[in-house]
């Protein structure tokens, strides 16, 4: 299957600051335990994290570090699938956190971060694999070229019910020019910062390629796994292997 946006709606019967660009893109996930997302859950009741291993949650690194004031934030749970007051995996404690160096030094290119649960609580709701290098997305035919691909990004925005997940479909472009960051008109709020960015692969399956950061008034933005964030990415997952 090619077209993931298709997928996610067969399979969920689905009823940071960042910016609303058009509303109508967006729609509340009835099923938060469907296979497409329990593995997307919320970091205290301020950012959205997804699992990529048992015990390991891809979020934004303003999720978790100011850097204005150059200081932690309060992040201590992950609650998978949480649907307004329904928890049906419960929550799980976190024991560390990873930022890039160059995060903490003020790089906004590398703004990911990876959560370390106590529990591995991914046995329950299963993980999505990451896509590098671009896996998914192909050329963009216009003048300006680049690259291109339909997908999804899935949160908890904070202009809806507290503790709902909501997805939302559109195309990501990638500019041909570094840092490679994404541009999309995906509805987003805060809330969202730290969703995963979501395309088909090679074979249809779900991939992470990036993770929601900014929003615009125009497009919102992220950044994508590749260059520094995949070295970052793959050093932290080997020190915890499945």
């Amino acid at each position: 299957m090619k077209n993931l946006v298709l997928f996610v709606l067969l399979m969920s019967s689905v009823c940071t600051q960042a910016s609303v660009v058009g509303e109508l893109s967006r729609m509340p996930v009835s099923d938060t335990t469907s296979a497409a997302f329990r593995m997307i859950g919320q970091i205290e009741n301020f950012c959205t994290g997804t699992m990529i291993s048992p015990r390991l949650v891809l979020t934004a690194a303003h999720c978790v570090y100011d850097q204005g004031a150059k200081s932690w934030m309060p992040v201590t749970k992950f609650t998978p699938a949480r649907s307004e007051g329904y928890e049906p995996y419960g929550s799980a404690n976190v024991e560390m956190i990873h930022v890039p160096q160059t995060y903490l030094q003020g790089d906004d290119t590398q703004d990911i971060a990876i959560l370390v649960l106590k529990e591995p609580i991914g046995l329950k709701t299963g993980w999505l694999k990451i896509g590098w290098d671009l896996q998914g997305f192909v050329s963009h035919t216009s003048i300006l070229g680049g690259y291109k691909a339909a997908g999804t990004i899935t949160g908890y925005p904070g202009d809806k019910s507290q503790g709902s997940m909501w997805i939302a479909a559109c195309d990501f472009y990638v500019p041909n020019v570094l840092p490679l960051l994404p541009q999309y008109s995906c509805d987003t709020f805060g809330g969202m910062s730290g969703s995963a960015i979501i395309v088909a692969g090679p074979q249809g399956e779900s991939l992470i390629v990036g993770v929601h950061t900014k929003g615009h008034q125009v497009f919102n933005s992220g950044v994508l796994l590749t260059r520094g964030n995949k070295e970052f990415l793959q050093q932290v997952m080997a020190a915890y292997p499945l």
